[in-house]
């Protein structure tokens, strides 16, 4: 079970439990974090809300896939936050 990195890339720190957050488990063959681990962001995928692609996020709070999909979230939703 021991990863090196999360699905999104970023390096584990804690290589023997697979997580920096919690003690997840594998069920099934199917990677499980804790309930409220602060880490799990990085291994779940996202879907872009301008392209509808999937992908990895580098940070908990992305909404785009790519850089001019993040601009137009920005432009768009701008007025709300």
């Amino acid at each position: 079970m021991a990863r090196e990195t999360y699905w999104n890339g970023d390096p584990i720190s804690l290589q023997a439990t697979g997580c920096d957050g919690c003690s997840p488990l594998t069920v099934n063959g199917m990677f499980l974090h804790e309930r409220g681990c602060k880490e799990a962001w990085r291994d779940h995928r996202k879907r872009c809300y301008d392209c509808d692609s999937h992908f990895y996020s580098k940070t908990s709070v992305a909404h785009a896939s790519c850089p001019s999909c993040e601009e137009n979230y920005n432009r768009l939703y701008a007025k709300y936050h």
